[in-house]
């Protein structure tokens, strides 16, 4: 587990590994979201040219058929369904109704 520490001005540094781990590099925004269970994200802001990369046609790649944007497309939407339950299930139950 990464750890920062926090300056007299409200100032952290990134460890090493958290900024290798989000690719971040001098000028990256960071925006803190914070979610409905109280839980902290942090979620990097590119820059819109950087957004696009890789989604030019290369000269080396054809074109993806239907079916296969539609199998990305669903293999994405399962990654996101996986950690969305798993951090649902990280966050402390609460009693539903009076004993």
């Amino acid at each position: 587990m990464a750890t920062a520490t926090v300056t007299t001005k409200g100032q952290v540094t990134l460890p090493v590994e958290v900024r290798k781990r989000l690719n971040l590099k001098t000028g990256d925004r960071i925006d803190f979201v914070f979610e409905p269970g109280g839980d902290l994200v942090l979620r990097t802001s590119r820059k819109p040219f950087e957004r696009l990369r890789g989604m030019l046609k290369s000269q080396h790649s054809r074109a993806l058929t239907i079916e296969e944007m539609d199998a990305e497309v669903a293999s994405g939407l399962a990654r996101d369904d996986a950690r969305i339950k798993r951090q649902w299930n990280k966050q402390p139950k609460r009693a539903t109704g009076p004993k």
